[in-house]
């Protein structure tokens, strides 16, 4: 086999395991979107149906823009431990 003819199999290959493969790592990462959302408190409803729709529309850059806003969107989580829900007694 001469060189190029290899040469243009070998690019061939692999533009055709990424086309293959990019809308799993898409499907993939979305999923993994999701289930952060799911454990997020935002502090109006309507901002998570609102970045699920930007996440879908723009994938990576939607989730970087999400990754930057994401602490001006989400309420603050405060520490309220319950130290007496075993029962046990020190002293």
């Amino acid at each position: 086999m001469n060189t190029k003819l290899r040469e243009t199999l070998k690019y061939g290959l692999l533009f055709l395991c990424v086309l293959i493969f990019t809308p799993y790592y898409n499907i993939i990462f979305f999923i993994l979107f999701l289930l952060e959302l799911r454990f997020l408190n935002f502090k109006h409803k309507r901002d998570k149906y609102i970045w699920t729709g930007i996440i879908l529309i723009f994938n990576y850059i939607g989730y970087s823009l999400f990754l930057v806003f994401k602490r001006r969107l989400i309420t603050k989580r405060k520490f309220q431990p319950d130290f007496n829900r075993n029962n046990i007694k020190i002293g």
